[in-house]
């Protein structure tokens, strides 16, 4: 069996086929990490905010300690006892 050559247009179809095949898998790849790398700000800020919130629960221990029960006015810092 003797080798044959493609046709100009099948040759041209296939390579166009190919081309775009890599840009999907290079686009696909880009935005994998991109993901990754939103997934782990996400999770940096979680912790963040873990932290904040146990920080203000020991202020609020504390200032429950010295003024006892009630509201503050974080605009003013006005402490208003509980009823």
């Amino acid at each position: 069996m003797s080798n044959k050559t493609l046709k100009k247009g099948e040759l041209g179809s296939l390579r166009e086929i190919n081309k775009r095949n890599q840009e999907l898998y290079y686009n696909i790849g880009k935005l994998v990490t991109t993901k990754d790398q939103i997934d782990e700000q996400v999770s940096k800020f979680y912790s963040e905010l873990k932290e904040l919130e146990e920080e203000q629960e020991v202020m609020f221990t504390r200032i429950k300690e010295e003024y006892g029960e009630g509201n503050i006015n974080l605009e003013t810092g006005e402490f208003t006892p509980s009823k």
